[in-house]
């Protein structure tokens, strides 16, 4: 199966799906929080810097969400060599130069963690909403 070109390329596609799983669980739970506060710019519609995040607030707070993937963002579980601006501090950096404050969700928060680990999850996004010190 893993040398079928037919498997190799539908494989390829879901990879780059976007809004991806994590990201899909988390718009539901933005919508739900604060609805139509915040957009999905992960497929290319916003971009700061040469970076796309994944969420934007829309409603006049300079907040971005991004969802991180172990295996792409974490230098210490990632299979290669990971980019500082792929990194949770290189991509809050690099925001931050542009008036934006950064809240990120890794997948294992999304989950682990059962009914405690959805509420953590509920509370973190609740106060990096409020927080005013952007």
């Amino acid at each position: 199966l893993a040398k079928d070109p037919e498997f190799q390329k539908k494989r390829m596609r879901g990879l780059h799906a976007r809004p991806n799983q994590p990201e899909t669980l988390i718009l539901v739970i933005l919508q739900d929080m604060f609805p139509d506060e915040y957009k999905y710019t992960g497929g290319g519609g916003f971009v700061v810097d040469g970076l796309i995040p994944d969420f934007v607030n829309v409603n006049g707070q300079k907040k971005i969400i991004e969802v991180f993937g172990e295996t792409y963002h974490d230098p210490v579980v990632a299979p290669r060599q990971v980019s500082y601006r792929s990194t949770e501090k290189g991509r809050k950096d690099t925001f931050a130069r542009f008036g934006y404050k950064t809240l990120v969700i890794w997948s294992k928060e999304i989950y682990l963690g059962g009914k405690e680990g959805r509420q953590a999850l509920r509370n973190k996004i609740k106060d990096f909403h409020e927080d005013s010190g952007n």
